[in-house]
């Protein structure tokens, strides 16, 4: 990667965080999530050994997201909220990411049509569930583009996994 330093915007534990950091030994992060999050996060950092590489942050993404890294991921955020406070927090990490970092979101996908396979109907019942349960949803990728464009992002690729799972690559537009 060329990026130095990552930021995992809502990152739980750090468990995608801490993939990337061993995946990639020349790279730094920061997780940062909400302060009843942080103190499990830096227990799973030191267990792994990477306690000098990542640090953690607390604070709330709907105010502010920490700036100065080259890359900000974060994953299964977006679908949680609705288009609003989606906007919120994309717009918040544009202010971050200044003019020359990267956003990447790790989302689901929904096709623009859907089939009875397997992998759509999984889709299916993830978007059911999140409307239910967060007046949310999983969104289609023109969706997921309206929503980088109106936070001041413009998407340069989007990279399907082995999994049901997307990374779409976003820059400063």
């Amino acid at each position: 990667s060329s990026c130095q330093r990552i930021v995992d915007v809502g990152g739980g534990y750090g468990e995608l965080l801490l993939a990337i950091l061993k995946a990639n030994p020349g790279v730094c992060g920061s997780l940062f999530d909400l302060p009843h999050a942080v103190a499990g996060a830096q227990r799973r950092i030191s267990e792994a050994g990477l306690g000098d590489r990542c640090d953690v942050q607390a604070g709330d993404f709907f105010e502010q997201v920490p700036a100065g890294a080259d890359a900000y991921v974060l994953k299964s955020v977006i679908h949680d909220w609705e288009d609003e406070n989606s906007l919120r927090i994309l717009a918040n990490c544009r202010r971050a990411v200044g003019g020359s970092g990267r956003l990447l979101l790790v989302e689901q996908i929904l096709p623009d049509r859907l089939s009875h396979d397997a992998r759509h109907q999984s889709l299916m019942r993830s978007d059911l569930t999140m409307l239910v349960a967060h007046g949310a949803r999983e969104r289609t990728e023109s969706e997921y583009r309206r929503l980088l464009d109106g936070a001041g992002f413009r998407v340069t690729r989007v990279i399907a996994t082995d999994s049901t799972f997307s990374v779409i690559e976003a820059v400063a537009a």
